[in-house]
């Protein structure tokens, strides 16, 4: 993997988790997608895109797949790498059955 473009508090990536703006180095990061990468038995391994001074970056993290489940988004990290990220722009046709 690409070397990270910056690092954020972990603060800084909780709050992008749970709100859609967050506050950084003087910047306004606004969340603007989130992905599943995939799913074990307990967590489910994700990516959070937000926009940054018009580029776009994410950075991973995990969630727990059952109230149960004691996981930390970021691993017990004391910062969140932070890489460049893309978005793709897709047609999708949704199907259903007439009346």
């Amino acid at each position: 993997m690409a070397e990270p473009a910056f690092c954020l508090p972990v603060d800084v990536a909780e709050e992008l988790l749970y709100e859609e703006e967050s506050e950084f180095d003087g910047s306004t990061l606004t969340a603007v997608g989130r992905e599943t990468i995939r799913d074990a038995r307990w967590e489910s391994h994700r990516i959070l895109v937000f926009r940054k001074d018009g580029e776009l970056y994410g950075f991973h993290f995990v969630k727990g797949l059952t109230e149960m489940q004691d996981s930390d988004p970021f691993s017990y990290e004391e910062v969140v790498k932070v890489y460049p990220a893309y978005g793709v722009e897709k047609t999708i046709t949704e199907y259903g059955l007439r009346d």
